[in-house]
């Protein structure tokens, strides 16, 4: 069930920050800046960045605008959002910046077998980190 109650005056709501990074994810994937897609919706950049932070709540009909500009559905900006991202005021949205240029730099690999080997040597680096918590 999602959560009903109103945040402290002056905090965006969870929602709104969810969407907004999520906003940030697909522009980010994209190498679209701030300034493109504010010039994109007829915004300011700053008004792109509040969006993003969720500070300023996105309308049904820029919503739509974003997902055509960004050639999604309306649906990708709530994809995941359930009580869990509400409880924790949203924070399983964010990704850092490294993680979604890596992924931009991976999905603009033509070759699908060079793409495989990298995925592959990934997983194993993964394996073999001695940072990683043990369970």
């Amino acid at each position: 069930m999602l959560q009903t109650t109103t945040p402290p005056k002056g905090t965006p709501h969870p929602a709104d920050v969810y969407v907004g990074a999520r906003l940030r994810l697909g522009r980010t994937l994209l190498g679209m800046s701030q300034e493109a897609l504010a010039q994109a919706i007829g915004v300011t950049f700053q008004q792109v960045q509040k969006y993003e932070r969720g500070t300023n709540r996105i309308s049904a009909g820029r919503l739509y605008r974003l997902s055509k500009i960004l050639s999604t559905d309306v649906e990708y900006f709530f994809d995941g959002l359930d009580s869990n991202a509400i409880n924790t005021q949203g924070k399983t949205a964010y990704m850092r910046r490294e993680t979604l240029e890596l992924v931009r730099a991976y999905c603009m690999i033509k070759e699908p077998a060079m793409r495989r080997q990298i995925f592959d040597l990934t997983r194993e680096l993964s394996k073999s980190n001695p940072h990683k918590k043990k369970s």
